[in-house]
C-alpha cells in the first residue's frame, strides 16, 4: 500500500507547484475564477490562487459640526493586499446603496451624500462600515472606529421668556412671534 501513496504524493506535489504555463491567462483579476489573481510574470499573465484577504485600518469618518440629514460624511480608510486591491466601498448602518471609494495610494476616499440615503430618525450615530475586495474576491469589512452623529435639527434657540403662542403651517414652517 505505501508504493501507491507515495507516487499520489509526488502528483499533489508536482500539481500545487505548477508553473506558470499551466494556469489560465488572463488581462485582469476579473478574468480568473473567484479565488484567483490575475498575476503578471515575465512569461504571461495568468491566474493564480490567493486565500489572502485584503487589510484594512485607519477607517474615519468626518462631517462638519453639526453633521446635518443633508451633508456629505468623508470616509478614509488605508487597504493593501499582498497581491492587488480590486475596490472598496462604504456602507451606512442606516440602509442604501453601498458608495464605492476612490484610491489615492494607499488611502480610499468617498464623499458619502447622506440626502440619498434612508433616515428614520430624528439624530442618530450613524456606523460606517469599509469593506475592500482584493484581486481574487476575498472580502474585509471594518466599522468606523466610532460613530458619527447625524441630526434633523437645524437650529435652536433659548428663549428666555414664555413665549407666545407658537404657529406651524401646513409645510411645516414655525412662526414664533417676537412681540
Amino acid at each position: 500500500m505505501r508504493p501507491i501513496l507515495v507516487p499520489s504524493m509526488a502528483v499533489l506535489l508536482a500539481a500545487a507547484c505548477a508553473s506558470p504555463q499551466d494556469r489560465a491567462g488572463c488581462s485582469a483579476s476579473p478574468d480568473c475564477p473567484v479565488g484567483q489573481y490575475c498575476a503578471h510574470t515575465p512569461d504571461g499573465s495568468v491566474c493564480w490562487p490567493d486565500a489572502v484577504a485584503p487589510a484594512v485600518s485607519g477607517v474615519t469618518v468626518t462631517c462638519a459640526a453639526p453633521c446635518l440629514r443633508d451633508s456629505e460624511l468623508h470616509v478614509e480608510a488605508t487597504v493593501t493586499d499582498d497581491a492587488e486591491v480590486l475596490d472598496a466601498a462604504v456602507t451606512l448602518d442606516v440602509g442604501g446603496p453601498a458608495v464605492p471609494l476612490a484610491r489615492a495610494g494607499a488611502s480610499w476616499t468617498a464623499d458619502v451624500p447622506l440626502g440619498r440615503f434612508p433616515f428614520d430618525h430624528f439624530t442618530h450615530g450613524v456606523v460606517a462600515t469599509v469593506t475592500a475586495r482584493d484581486g481574487a474576491r476575498n472580502e474585509t469589512s471594518v466599522d468606523a472606529s466610532g460613530v458619527t452623529t447625524v441630526t434633523r435639527l437645524r437650529w435652536e434657540a433659548n428663549l428666555q421668556a414664555s413665549p407666545s403662542p407658537l404657529a406651524v403651517n401646513s409645510s411645516g414652517v414655525l412662526a414664533i412671534p417676537t412681540s
